[in-house]
């Protein structure tokens, strides 16, 4: 205690406001859920080992189900949603541990909810991620073998070829959703900033007409946030693949062909 009294940058201020200030100047964002937790946790949750198991649809039953509002959640990768996914679904990937984190940022908690799984083996793992922060109100999942032929796609565009559609006045509008701590690093000066879980509040800000390009540090929140854009109307939505560790020459070009969709006639 009198190292950190001593030594803590904190610990050095003397004014309580400033202290104060400083504390809560960098706090990460609250995710939705919180609030919703409360309930789940007062009221008790069921026990794992008594979840039910998840009813497999059919495409029809996934569409009645999405006409009475239930939110679509695709669960794949980004290459996988980009080469077709339901339209109006949200990629969240699972295969990233803030999978069910993301899903508590942006899905109600009380919303009744759709899955779209890679393959059968994935069904249990989504199901105990999503219970752990009280998500349980599962309609059911169909897996992407089953998918309908009438889906959309997503490109997911390289960084070296957005150099290329910059150079060329091909990108209207760029949206960085980032933290502010990330963004303050390193950006793209022509980017907008709006952080993931603010862009749902934000959208007004951007024009769904305009081609519009998502940006992150890897390209999972970037995906996100395009099949956000795209659930919501945005008509020309790309993803950078890599996010900004690609934009920085780390991992430039090093992409599997089946990772990207092309939309013909440049993007």
């Amino acid at each position: 205690v009198g190292d950190e009294r001593r030594n803590n940058w904190a610990l050095q201020i003397k004014d309580k406001k400033l202290f104060v200030r400083e504390m809560v100047s960098n706090l990460p964002d609250r995710p939705a859920y919180f609030s919703y937790e409360v309930g789940v946790n007062i009221k008790g949750a069921s026990p794992f080992s008594e979840l039910p198991p998840l009813k497999g649809l059919n495409p029809n039953e996934v569409s009645s189900a999405a006409e009475q509002g239930a939110v679509l959640i695709d669960t794949r990768t980004a290459g996988e949603f980009g080469a077709g996914h339901l339209p109006g679904s949200l990629n969240i990937g699972v295969q990233s541990h803030m999978f069910s984190t993301w899903v508590g940022f942006l899905v109600d908690g009380n919303a009744s909810i759709v899955l779209v799984l890679s393959s059968d083996e994935d069904k249990s793992k989504v199901q105990l991620e999503l219970a752990r922060i009280g998500f349980d109100n599962i309609v059911g999942v169909i897996e992407a073998d089953d998918l309908p032929d009438a889906i959309d796609q997503m490109t997911q565009v390289s960084a070296c070829d957005l150099r290329e559609w910059m150079k060329t006045g091909q990108v209207e509008q760029m949206v960085d959703v980032r933290t502010c701590g990330e963004r303050k690093a390193v950006q793209i000066e022509e980017s907008k900033h709006i952080p993931l879980p603010t862009l749902a509040n934000k959208q007004n800000e951007l024009d769904p007409r305009k081609t519009t390009i998502t940006v992150c540090g890897s390209g999972y929140r970037s995906t996100i946030a395009a099949s956000q854009l795209a659930a919501s109307g945005f008509s020309k939505v790309y993803n950078l693949m890599g996010g900004m560790v690609a934009w920085e020459g780390r991992n430039c070009g090093c992409f599997e062909p089946a990772d990207m969709v092309y939309g013909g006639g440049g993007i």
